[in-house]
C-alpha cells in the first residue's frame, strides 16, 4: 500500500490521491513513467513526479522516518504493513507509586519481559530488537515512563499508538472494551484483570508468591499479544475503508 500512497506529498489530498487511482495511476512507478498521463496541471504534475522520485529513493533506503513524518498517524498503517516482522508490541505495569514493575515486549512471535530488580541490560537488549514500537496509550504512559526510569536505554524512533487511531475505524473505549467488541479472547485466569489487579499481584510477588508473578506476566503477555491482533485488524479495516 505504501507504494500506492500519495497523500504524504505536499498538495496531494485524499481526493487527489483517489483521483490518481481512478485515472489509472496506481503506484509511484506509474507516476515516473513519462508515457503515463497525469491528471493535474503541468506544474503540479512536475512537482508530483519529483516528490515521487524522492519517495522511491527513501523507500529503497528503508527510511521509515521519511514516511512517518509525512503521513498522519492514522495513516501509518500504509508503511507498517511492510515492517510487520520488525514491530515490537510493548506494555508496562507499575506499582502503587507508579514505578515500573514489568515491561513486556512481543516481537517475532516471542514474548520478552523485564521485571523490576532485573539487570537493565535485559531491557536494553529487548528494546534493540524492534525497529518500530506499537502500544495502546504508550504516548502518554508507557514510553514516557520507560524513558524517565531508564534514560540510558535507546528506544526505537518510530512509535505507533493504537489508542490515537481507534476512532478512525469506529472503535471506542479502552483496550479491554475494544477487545471484547472485536471478540479478541484472553485465557480465563487473566480475562477480567485490570491495572489495579496487576498492582496487587506485584505486591503479592514481593511478599513471596511466585504464582502471583506468573499470573502478572501472563496478564502482561496477553496485553502485547493482543496488540498484534488489534493492529492487524486495524490495517484490514483501514484498507477496506480506502478501497470501498
Amino acid at each position: 500500500m505504501l507504494t500506492s500512497t500519495f497523500i504524504h506529498i505536499d498538495g496531494i489530498s485524499y481526493r487527489n490521491e483517489r483521483h490518481l487511482w481512478e485515472h489509472g495511476v496506481k503506484t509511484w512507478w506509474d507516476v515516473v513513467d513519462s508515457k503515463w498521463p497525469l491528471p493535474f496541471s503541468e506544474e503540479k504534475n512536475f512537482l508530483l513526479r519529483e516528490e515521487v522520485k524522492a519517495s522511491i529513493r527513501e523507500f529503497m533506503k528503508d527510511n521509515i522516518s521519511y514516511f512517518s513524518s509525512r503521513l498522519p498517524h492514522k495513516e501509518w498503517w500504509r508503511f507498517l504493513r511492510h515492517y510487520m516482522n520488525e514491530i515490537g508490541y510493548v506494555d508496562i505495569e507499575t506499582n502503587m507509586q507508579g514505578v515500573i514493575t514489568v515491561v513486556g515486549l512481543f516481537i517475532g512471535k516471542k514474548f520478552y519481559y523485564y521485571k523490576a530488580g532485573d539487570d537493565p541490560l535485559i531491557l536494553e537488549k529487548m528494546m534493540s530488537l524492534p525497529r518500530i514500537l506499537v502500544s495502546f496509550n504508550g504516548t502518554a504512559f508507557d514510553i514516557p515512563k520507560i524513558r524517565a526510569e531508564f534514560p540510558g536505554i535507546e528506544l526505537p524512533k518510530t512509535h505507533f499508538d493504537l489508542l490515537k487511531v481507534t476512532k478512525s475505524v469506529g472503535w471506542h473505549g479502552g483496550l479491554k472494551r475494544i477487545e471484547e467488541s472485536l471478540h479478541i479472547k484472553r485465557p480465563e485466569h487473566v480475562r477480567y484483570m485490570n491495572g489495579y489487579n496487576a498492582i496487587l499481584l506485584w505486591d503479592q510477588y514481593k511478599n513471596g508468591s511466585e504464582k502471583a508473578l506468573e499470573t502478572l506476566l501472563d496478564y502482561n503477555k496477553y496485553d502485547v499479544l493482543n496488540l498484534e491482533i488489534l493492529l492487524e485488524m486495524f490495517i484490514k479495516e483501514k484498507k477496506f475503508q480506502i478501497l470501498s
